[in-house]
């Protein structure tokens, strides 16, 4: 609680969420940030750690760092509201969840369900959220211009290949996006699997 941030605490079903946000961050408020984590939670099914655990949260300024760093202990550059859904949503889907071949899965159903929940959270709009998506299938046509590549074998090969890094977000999304409209059709939706899952 040391330094230029609002901070406050809410209660994200059993576990206590601590959020920071950096005073001249002010496109992200601490409200919508607990909003956030309460929407991700109902997504996976679970508070983010046991029962009686704390989980905290800083945003800070872009200028700061890029991307962020997720875990209990969790910093996010903002104040882009899909980086933040992103990180938080890895306090579920983490590496502790996948095996390597599976971090399409890790990244890219991390990506999924953080544009969603940024949308339901209301920190992004609809349409925003159809950009999001259609980004992400852009990026990943240019990507397998030269020919697709699996997901598994995508990421395998991330950790030394920048392309496959990012397949591994977009093809990963778009494969939670596919599948989401395919158990729609069902009857089912992606939350229930995730709920399993994780």
């Amino acid at each position: 609680g040391v330094g230029p941030f609002e901070i406050r605490e809410t209660e994200v079903m059993s576990a206590l969420c601590r959020i920071g946000v950096y005073w001249g961050v002010s496109e992200v408020s601490v409200r919508k940030i607990g909003e956030l984590a309460r929407v991700e939670s109902r997504i996976a099914g679970s508070p983010p750690f046991e029962a009686g655990g704390i989980c905290s949260i800083i945003i800070v300024p872009a200028s700061f760092m890029h991307g962020g760093s997720a875990g209990g202990r969790s910093i996010v550059q903002g104040p882009h509201p899909v980086t933040i859904a992103h990180e938080m949503f890895h306090w579920w889907n983490h590496g502790g969840v996948t095996s390597p071949q599976a971090k399409w899965f890790g990244e890219g159903f991390t990506e999924y369900f953080g544009i969603r929940a940024a949308e339901r959270a209301g920190l992004i709009t609809s349409e925003f959220e159809a950009t999001c998506f259609a980004d992400l299938n852009g990026e990943m046509r240019f990507i397998e211009l030269d020919g697709g590549k699996g997901l598994a074998s995508a990421s395998l090969d991330s950790a030394q290949n920048a392309k496959a890094s990012r397949l591994v977000y977009s093809k990963g999304a778009l494969f939670a996006f596919f599948l989401e409209l395919q158990l729609a059709e069902s009857g089912q939706n992606l939350n229930e699997f995730m709920h399993r899952a994780l």
